[in-house]
């Protein structure tokens, strides 16, 4: 995403919005070293957003949904999703896992309708 970021910077706005942790290790752990517990408040949800920024050094500035999950709940942005929003209120794409509910091509996808719409 940071290769994206880069890429489009003169044309696009990009934001990224923690949500509801979706692999806590007391709901449903799956291996991630970082070993996150859900937040209970959006106190807590901020600093897992904060470290999740520092560990891996993330680029792209983040927003954080409230502990109620409005943002979650009214986007279905569980497990990945991506948006293309023009003029800050028309969806025009959304990007999601493939039927096995991999990540792998997405930035792709991604990628190649914001330079077929945009460049």
């Amino acid at each position: 995403m940071h290769s994206m970021l880069k890429k489009f910077v003169k044309i696009a706005n990009f934001l990224t919005i923690y949500i509801v942790e979706a692999h806590a290790v007391d709901e449903w752990p799956v291996g991630d070293p970082l070993r996150i517990s859900q937040p209970l408040s959006t106190v807590e949800r901020c600093g897992v957003a904060r470290s999740f920024v520092n560990e891996y050094n993330y680029q792209i500035p983040m927003l954080v949904d409230l502990i109620d999950n409005n943002f979650s709940e009214t986007w279905a942005a569980w497990p990945i999703r991506f948006y293309v929003v023009e003029n800050r209120r028309t969806l025009v794409y959304k990007a999601q896992p493939d039927k096995k509910n991999t990540y792998d091509s997405i930035p792709k996808d991604l990628e190649q309708f914001i330079s077929s719409r945009y460049l």
